[in-house]
């Protein structure tokens, strides 16, 4: 709506209007005009002061520099209904409802921008300020790049390369780190160097032009990869062999390169390494990570060791009684052997491949061991023979009694554990073997036999003998004893006995039973 208002400057809305936000415009008739934006509600707006002047329409003009063009910015003012764009003093555009305008032009090259308001009577404002300003050239594509494939020592994997494709018209280029300079050059080549491991840079590039200003950057960002550092690695000589194995690189995706003297002996994705050696030999051994991006670390610290000698094949023993015997068979070019019972070395030898150990306790555990050396007398790995000794198998005590029919021996048990038996010798001759502890004779009476007894454990080991005892069975008197007689002799017939070498003949008295010998005789 428009309003004619008396010197006071009061007036009042003839139709309704909704509350909201609205501009005010003044127009003083040549005396300049001005406005105001103000919210309009159910109440009187009393506090509104407008001043008329021609400055009101002067806008604040401002220019922001792009790749090949230029945006130009002003002030709003509120009762301007549209506004003329001045560019090197010349028209070249009228501009409604907006305050900016984006102008494609040269870059490099000097453009000033002037901007005058419309007001309502299409009455042109006061000029704006001036302003100068460049459109900047375009920045170049950027090529970022981690150098890899050498050694990290050398920087492998935290060296970065920068190239770019020279922009027309461009003779220099500024180029930044994380917002820090590193360079303005004309050679689209750089590189970085001494860079963090597993880090990430932002890059940024501008074009340069004629007067030394910086264009829009173009930005990239890249990230170093991880540092690949020497492995810790064990060394463990073995047999015909040596072991390495190491932990694995924290962060580091990857392979380990074995070297042995110097030569590079296998590349594996594993943490462990075992390599066939002839035994006896000094080796030297390092390792070294290498990266999915073939950078190579630092070499580990050189360890140095040998293949041992297997030991001795077929290692055997055998107990008797307290002597120990062990046999082996020779190892392929050992210098010689040791044996060592319970981790005491008893025997030492170049060449000879059995050895009995005498004099033993009986009934004891021994551990012997038997291993291989080399030319140094460097041993290698012990193999275990476990072995008891046997118990002792001590004498045993006897005892003998006679009868008319048999001679009885008795003995004491043996306090052997294990299985055992008793010999029963008669007159130092083998008589027979029990388990128990008693034996019965039966001999031809009148002849004297003497015994021994020893102790045989199952090993067939057999005791001392025991003490002798020498007994016979007693003759017993005849039988079928008939006296007959003559006129002048008595005759006496009896049974032979067995055994019996003579008989004496007795005269018993009647009565007193007293007996007075008659006579000796021989014969049957």
């Amino acid at each position: 709506e428009e309003f004619i208002v008396a010197r006071n400057g009061k007036f009042r809305f003839e139709k309704e209007i909704i509350v909201d936000h609205y501009t005010i415009m003044a127009y003083g008739n040549g005396s300049g005009n001005g406005g105001d934006r103000v919210q309009i509600t159910n109440r009187d707006i009393t506090d509104l002061r407008i001043n008329l002047s021609t400055e009101g329409l002067r806008p604040k003009v401002w220019v922001e520099r792009g790749v090949e063009q230029l945006t130009v910015h002003w002030s709003d003012i509120p009762q301007a209904k549209s506004y003329n764009i001045y560019k090197n003093d010349r028209l070249i555009q009228n501009v409604v409802g907006d305050t900016l305008l984006v102008d494609v032009v040269a870059p490099g090259v000097p453009t000033t921008y002037m901007v005058r308001s419309i007001d309502l009577y299409d009455l042109e404002g006061p000029e704006s300020n001036s302003v100068t300003e460049k459109a900047s050239f375009k920045p170049p594509d950027l090529t970022i790049a981690v150098i890899a494939g050498g050694y990290a020592v050398e920087g492998s994997g935290r060296l970065v390369n920068l190239s770019w494709q020279p922009i027309p018209g461009v003779g220099k280029y500024a180029l930044y780190r994380d917002d820090e300079l590193l360079a303005k050059q004309s050679e689209p080549l750089y590189e970085e160097k001494d860079l963090e491991w597993n880090t990430t840079y932002v890059y940024k590039i501008n074009s340069i032009d004629s007067d030394d200003l910086e264009g829009v950057n173009y930005i990239d960002s890249i990230t170093t990869h991880p540092e690949v550092t020497a492995p810790v690695f064990k060394l463990k000589g073995e047999v015909n062999s040596v072991n390495l194995s190491w932990e694995p690189i924290s962060g580091m995706a990857g392979k380990y390169k074995i070297f042995r003297n110097g030569g590079n002996i296998a590349d594996l994705d594993v943490l462990e390494f075992i390599d066939p050696v002839t035994p006896g030999i000094e080796y030297c051994y390092t390792i070294a990570a290498e990266d999915t991006h073939k950078t190579v670390g630092p070499d580990a610290e050189v360890q140095c060791g040998k293949g041992y000698f297997a030991p001795p094949g077929n290692f055997t023993g055998r107990v008797l009684r307290n002597y120990t015997a062990f046999n082996w068979e020779p190892v392929l070019a050992a210098s010689g052997y040791r044996l060592y019972r319970d981790n005491e070395l008893i025997f030492d030898t170049p060449d000879i491949t059995e050895y009995v150990d005498q004099n033993l306790e009986f009934d004891t555990y021994y551990t012997y061991e038997i291993c291989s050396y080399d030319q140094d007398a460097d041993e290698g790995p012990r193999i275990t023979y476990p072995i008891t000794t046997h118990e002792e198998v001590l004498a045993t005590s006897m005892s003998a009694e006679a009868d008319l029919e048999k001679i009885t021996l008795n003995w004491e048990k043996s306090n052997l554990r294990v299985d055992h038996t008793y010999r029963i010798y008669r007159d130092d001759e083998l008589l027979t073997a029990v388990t128990d502890t008693t034996y019965k004779d039966i001999v031809p009476p009148g002849q004297f036999f003497c015994y021994k007894i020893t102790v045989v454990d199952k090993y067939d080991t057999e005791s001392l003998p025991s003490n002798s005892e020498c007994k016979k069975v007693l003759v017993n008197y005849p039988s079928k004893l008939t006296v007959t007689g003559d006129v002048r002799r008595v005759l006496f017939s009896y049974k032979y006995m067995i055994g019996a070498v003579g008989y004496n003949i007795y005269i018993a008295e009647k009565g007193t039973d007293s007996l007075s010998l008659l006579t000796k005789t021989k014969g049957k």
